[in-house]
Formats: structure tokens, C-alpha cells, sequence
């Protein structure tokens, strides 16, 4: 595991009392608990809007989204790209990854194993998995996590997120993964006809056809700042739904 990218400040995040410089250089621990940003922009003069004029574009051009009137057009959509999962059994739809989990505290068997795994630290790593099914939200939306290669620190936590929905109140950092019956767009739980049944409490994450390889990348980067995998993880299935011209059949595999 990649310790060094939480290990931030001295007195805040080491397991043992300073982050360890040894592994992870000379600055690891530095930085400071708080920055105020303020400073950084306050005397910048840089402005996020700016008014555009087509009035002067030249009616003589050989670019192709001219017309011959002399006004831009629109450029036409891209195609979409055919994609085959194997050959001739074209890939429809997105790609599900859905994930089960657990939550609750476990119980140990009165022998010697079980007094043994008594004496763990659970504060430390949980030792084994509860038994209840949890649709509680977990993670973190790397988005707004410093130290992600996602992180976007000029979008406001409060455009997209409710207080509800942090993960960390004290830091702003949003939950990353909720469970397939929660609607985001009205903080409650979905109409009963848009859920799967018995899937209501899956956490389900879906890769359109229609991705590009960088967008690929950052979903899978996502997922992996997100801490889409913990120890509350019990399973993880991948659904793909493919058609086959020549047989006229559809199929699904996980």
C-alpha cells in the first residue's frame, strides 16, 4: 500500500509518532495542517470568462466547418465506437462492476484459535468480516482528496454534496460510493421502479461503451483513491451483455 500520500503532517496522520521520512523522503510530515488559500489568489487578475465574437470571422477559409455563407458550423458527432468483448460478439452497454458488503462486528469459536484472535487490536485492522449487509456509504470522492492525482481544489464540496454526505466533515471530503437505491439528485432513496430488484443494496458502477481509454483511466484511477476495496468488501462481480450478428443472440456474462 501506498502509506507515503497520507502522511501528510507530523501531528495529524503518523501511525507512530512523525511520518516516516526513511520511506517516503525528507518532506514527508512538512506540510503544515492548514493553508490558507486566500493568499495564493489573492492578488491574481486571471478572469474565468471571457466574451466571444464571431462577428469577424473571415467568410473566405478553407477550414471545413464553415459554411459557404461564411458562418461556423457545428462539427459533426463523433462515431461511435464498435467494441467487441470477443470476435463478433459486439459489447452492449456499459460495463457493471458491482460490489456486496458487510458490516458488523464477528464472533469468535471458544477454543484456543478463538482466544488467540481475541488478543488482536481491532482499532488497528478488523480481523475478520461482520455478518450483516451494509448499504452504508463508504469511501472517498477523489476529487476533493489533496492526495490524489484527481483532485480538482476550484470545485466547492457544497456544489455537489450534502453535509450528509462526507465522509470527513472536518476535512469536506465526500463519501465516494453509495448504494444503488440512493438517488444523489435527491438525497433519498430512488422510486421502487428504478432499482434492481434485490440489488438495492449493491454498490454498482458502470462503464459505458462509449468511454475513451483517458476517461477509462480515471474511472479506474477513481476507484482506486476512492478505496473502492476494503476490508468491508465480501464480493465484486463484473457484467458485460454482448450481441452476436451471425447467431442472432444476446449474452451475459460475470
Amino acid at each position: 500500500c501506498d502509506l507515503c500520500k497520507y502522511c501528510m503532517n507530523d501531528f495529524r496522520d503518523p501511525i507512530d509518532v512523525y511520518c516516516p521520512r526513511d520511506k517516503c523522503g525528507l518532506q514527508s510530515g512538512q506540510f503544515p495542517e492548514c493553508v490558507n488559500g486566500t493568499i495564493l489568489y489573492s492578488n491574481a487578475k486571471c478572469t474565468d470568462k471571457y466574451k466571444l465574437n464571431l462577428s469577424g470571422v473571415p467568410k473566405a477559409t478553407q477550414s471545413a466547418s464553415v459554411s459557404a455563407q461564411g458562418y461556423p458550423q457545428a462539427l459533426a458527432s463523433k462515431v461511435k465506437k464498435t467494441r467487441f468483448l470477443t470476435p463478433y460478439n459486439r459489447l452492449i452497454g456499459a460495463v457493471t462492476i458491482s460490489q456486496k458488503r458487510l458490516k458488523g462486528t464477528c464472533t469468535f469459536k471458544n477454543d484456543s484459535l478463538g482466544d488467540y484472535m481475541r488478543t488482536a487490536d481491532q482499532g488497528l485492522s478488523p480481523t475478520c468480516k461482520g455478518s450483516d449487509v451494509s448499504a452504508d456509504p463508504f469511501g472517498v470522492d477523489p476529487v476533493f482528496s489533496s492526495t490524489s492525482s484527481l483532485f480538482k481544489g476550484d470545485v466547492a464540496v457544497s456544489s455537489y454534496y450534502s453535509p450528509s454526505e462526507l465522509a470527513d466533515a472536518d476535512q469536506m471530503i465526500p463519501f465516494g460510493f453509495f448504494p444503488h437505491q440512493y438517488d444523489g439528485s435527491t438525497r433519498s432513496v430512488k422510486r421502487p421502479q428504478l432499482v434492481v430488484p434485490r440489488e438495492e443494496n449493491t454498490f454498482k458502477l458502470f462503464f459505458p461503451e462509449g468511454l475513451t481509454a483517458v476517461q477509462a483511466k480515471q474511472m479506474l484511477q477513481y476507484m482506486v483513491d476512492g478505496d473502492f476495496l476494503d476490508s468491508g468488501t465480501q464480493e465484486v462481480t463484473v457484467e458485460m451483455t454482448t450481441y452476436n450478428a451471425n447467431l442472432n443472440l444476446f449474452a451475459t456474462f460475470d
